[in-house]
């Protein structure tokens, strides 16, 4: 399977300057990579500065099966626009919410967004290889720990997601694997 992790768009007036990866992308890529046989890729629309029209096509060019959007509460309606703008131009690819704001918001993102196909709650480093090994398999979702997903029209939570600490420590590395930056062009850092 092929994944792309991004960042929302950024939201009007974000004080957030652009240059600032986000390391939690980076993370759950670096777990991707090291511990399983799917492709992943960051595009970072934030740093980018680029909308969600833009954001989409750029992201669609690279044909994932699966497109993961992290977002905060401030840009939790841009990557809402995000997911819908992808739903619009692609059907059949899986958009997947994640980030603090969704992982608190999931039931009524679902209810709320048809355009959201899932929302991993909490730490994903390993839930996403777990979906993404489900997803290909043609699985049994609810093994896999903080998805939260539609069956028919109602909604199901997987087991609950592990919290900080416990994930953390779960992850049974002598030190956690690197963020991924292969895919940060340092040129737009300083933009």
């Amino acid at each position: 399977m092929k994944l792309i992790l991004t960042t929302s768009p950024r939201a009007e007036g974000d004080l957030e300057r652009k240059g600032l990866p986000f390391l939690g992308i980076g993370y759950i890529a670096g777990y991707v990579e090291k511990f399983s046989h799917h492709r992943v890729e960051i595009f970072d629309a934030h740093t980018y500065g680029y909308n969600a029209s833009r954001t989409a096509e750029k992201i669609l060019e690279k044909e994932p099966d699966v497109i993961g959007i992290h977002s905060i509460t401030d840009n939790r309606f841009k990557a809402i626009a995000l997911a819908k703008e992808i739903k619009k131009r692609n059907k059949e690819v899986i958009v997947l919410m994640g980030g603090p704001h969704f992982s608190l918001t999931a039931k009524n993102a679902l209810e709320l967004v048809p355009e959201i196909d899932c929302i991993i709650k909490g730490e994903a480093e390993k839930s996403i290889v777990k979906f993404l090994d489900t997803l290909e398999s043609k699985g049994d979702f609810s093994n896999v720990s903080g998805l939260v997903y539609r069956i028919v029209k109602s909604l199901l939570l997987t087991k609950l997601p592990q919290n900080l600490t416990k994930a953390a420590l779960s992850l049974n590395l002598p030190i956690a694997p690197e963020p991924t930056d292969k895919e940060i062009d340092p040129e737009d850092l300083q933009k």
